[in-house]
Order: C-alpha cells, then sequence, then structure tokens
C-alpha cells in the first residue's frame, strides 16, 4: 500500500480456513524486508490501465502486516510467531490471526509489536 509519494505499509494475507497456520516464513521475509527497506525500492505495476513507473521507497514509519485465517492450533503451540529475532519489525509490525472451528464462528488475535 503506498499514498502518492511512498509505501507505507507491506501486507501478507493467508487464507487457509481447514489448515494449520504457516507465518514463520512470511514474517522473516517481513523482518528481512524491515531491515533493509532504506535499499528497497518498489514499482506500481497494474494488469489492466495505466503503468506508474515511478519508484517508490519505503517510509519510515512503514507498518508491517501479517493477517491470517486458518484453522485453531491443535498442538498447543502459541498462535503467535517468535519475534525475538526480528529486532527489525519491533514497533512497527502487527500480527492477526483468525482461528477457525467447525460448528463457530472465527476467533481473531492480534498483537502490535
Amino acid at each position: 500500500m503506498c499514498n502518492s509519494k511512498e509505501i507505507i505499509s507491506i501486507i501478507e494475507l493467508k487464507y487457509s480456513p481447514r489448515a494449520q497456520p504457516k507465518y514463520e516464513k512470511d514474517i522473516q521475509k517481513l523482518s528481512s524486508i524491515a531491515k533493509h527497506r532504506h535499499q528497497i525500492t518498489m514499482v506500481s505495476e497494474r494488469f489492466r490501465g495505466t503503468r506508474d513507473n515511478k519508484k517508490y521507497a519505503l517510509s519510515d514509519k512503514i507498518l508491517f502486516v501479517w493477517a491470517g485465517v486458518h484453522a485453531k492450533e491443535k498442538s498447543g503451540r502459541n498462535r503467535f510467531s517468535n519475534l525475538e529475532s526480528k529486532e527489525f519489525l519491533k514497533g512497527c509490525f502487527i500480527e492477526w490471526h483468525a482461528e477457525t472451528q467447525k460448528g463457530s464462528d472465527p476467533k481473531v488475535f492480534k498483537r502490535k509489536w
């Protein structure tokens, strides 16, 4: 997501309502982008319509988000990822989990870091 000048958010969305969550690799990727954010630029490419060939830098105040809809954890594992080694996400990361269960509405959990 960007405004007219820079990238203000990078969002990773996962939808697998009957499967166990797999997110560690995704969050590691977001951490790597956060670590190198001052070296990265992106171009907005559209499938249809006019192309914007402008390069967008990542904002100093960028927000990284991982959000997933998945089955409730069966193993008793902590639903949230281990962020100890992902210090570059500190202060700019939100993690959302919508846990599905047969016969009931999903339960939503979030964590800011």
